[in-house]
Parts: C-alpha cells; sequence; structure tokens
C-alpha cells in the first residue's frame, strides 16, 4: 500500500480566533473581510505602509496565504513575536505578481503574535489574509484519487434543437481521495480536532492538493466519512470542490 502525505487541509485561521489590529482600515471596506473565507470582498487600507497584527493565539502556525491583493513589487515580511515588540521574520520576500501568495515554515510554530507587514504599497487591499497550520494527511494511491474540474454551465435548448450554453460561474477544481489514518502514527483524533473550526460545517477550508496547488474548498457529496478497519485503522473519504473568487 503507497501512502503519500503530500495532501493538506488548512481548517483554522488565528485572524478568527485571536485580536487583529490593522493600520490605515477604510470603513467601507472592514478588516472583518480578511478572515471571513469568502474571496469576493475587499479589505483596504487608506494609507501606504501596513500591518496586519494578530495577538492572543495558542495555536501552531506554519502556513500564510493572502489573496486578491495589490502588492507587485513590493517587500513584504511575515514574523512572529512572544511579546509583540522584538519580532522574528519567519519569512521576507519583494512580491512577484498580484496571484495568490502561499508561504509555509518547515514546522509548525506556537507564538501569541504573529503579523503580516508591507514596506508600501497604494491603497493595499486583499480579501483574504489565513494563517494557520497545514495538517498533512495520507492519500493511499491504491484507492484510485480522483481529480477533474466541475463546469457551472446551464445548457438551454431552442425549440429548432440548437443547445445553448449559459455560464454561470468559472470551472471548479475537485478532488476525491482516501486516506488512511490509525491512533498513532496519523491520529485520528486531530483530524477531528481540525474540522470543528468550520463552524458545523458551514466554513471552507483550504487544501494543498497533490500537485501543491492551493485553494479554498468545501466538503462535496456529503461530509468525510470514515470507514474502520479494525480497532486502531481506518480509512476516510474526502471529496473536495473549489470555491472560486
Amino acid at each position: 500500500m503507497t501512502i503519500s502525505s503530500r495532501v493538506k487541509l488548512l481548517a483554522y485561521n488565528i485572524l478568527e480566533e485571536g485580536s487583529v489590529a490593522v493600520t490605515g482600515e477604510d470603513s467601507g471596506y472592514p478588516k472583518a473581510r480578511l478572515y471571513d473565507r469568502s474571496l469576493g470582498f475587499y479589505f483596504k487600507y487608506t494609507a501606504a505602509a501596513a500591518d496586519v497584527t494578530v495577538s492572543g493565539n495558542s495555536l501552531a502556525v506554519d502556513t500564510l496565504i493572502v489573496e486578491g491583493h495589490n502588492l507587485n513589487g513590493i517587500s513584504c515580511s511575515w514574523s512572529y513575536s512572544s511579546n509583540g515588540s522584538s519580532w522574528t521574520a519567519a519569512h521576507s520576500w519583494t512580491q512577484s505578481g498580484n496571484g495568490q501568495i502561499l508561504k509555509q515554515l518547515t514546522s509548525p510554530l506556537t507564538y501569541a503574535y504573529w503579523k503580516f507587514s508591507i514596506s508600501s504599497a497604494s491603497y493595499f487591499q486583499a480579501t483574504e489574509i489565513f494563517m494557520g497550520r497545514a495538517f498533512s494527511v495520507p492519500v493511499i494511491w491504491e484507492n484510485n484519487p480522483a481529480f477533474r474540474y466541475v463546469d457551472d454551465v446551464e445548457w438551454i435548448r431552442t425549440y429548432g434543437g440548437v443547445d445553448h450554453s449559459i455560464r454561470i460561474g468559472p470551472k471548479r477544481r475537485h478532488r476525491q481521495y482516501v486516506m488512511f489514518m490509525d491512533r498513532s502514527s496519523f491520529p485520528i483524533a486531530s483530524f477531528r480536532s481540525d474540522l470543528e473550526y468550520l463552524d458545523d460545517f458551514t466554513k471552507p477550508l483550504y487544501i494543498i492538493d497533490h500537485e501543491d496547488n492551493c485553494f479554498l474548498a468545501k466538503f462535496d457529496g456529503g461530509l468525510p466519512e470514515e470507514e474502520h478497519i479494525n480497532e486502531g485503522l481506518l480509512t476516510i473519504n474526502c471529496s473536495l470542490l473549489e470555491i472560486p473568487s
């Protein structure tokens, strides 16, 4: 049996759990939009240089995701602190392009304060800032994981027999995996605990798939289903459908 832990799920965002402070907030585009798990609503600053600081955190963090930004060519940093005054850089970089930012640490860290900073940008904006832990899930490749696109198109046939399409939204990625877990090496308790942050599955979560693509998704075709092999071993069937911006 071939098992890979390349697939990762991110269920909690510490911006939702801690206290968030920003500088130069535009009241028409409030900071709550940074952590509402909706990629269609913008947060905006009214100042050039900007910080987004999270305090009161007690959760492990190894991943930063920033969506819908305008930071091309801007110097950025992601840092952590135990006291909110002395900071250690986890990552520093000059951003190339306005596509999704994904930064990861080699191992999770637990600090009370985390901060995302930019040196200067004309009215910095973003639709989501996500800081959390990427939970590695062991996928069984013999169970034929399924990868496909799902369209968002309605087809209408006219009285003359001609088909016309109406595109409602963009195509979406769909991933289906069978995960293998036991109660020691791959603890099911940690998986279940992470899912509690989805608020009775009303919130989407991030997935980093087998090809390192990162996107926001929801469980599709039912919630994760546990099938117990014996008292200590089980598999979980999991289908995820992308939520587009």
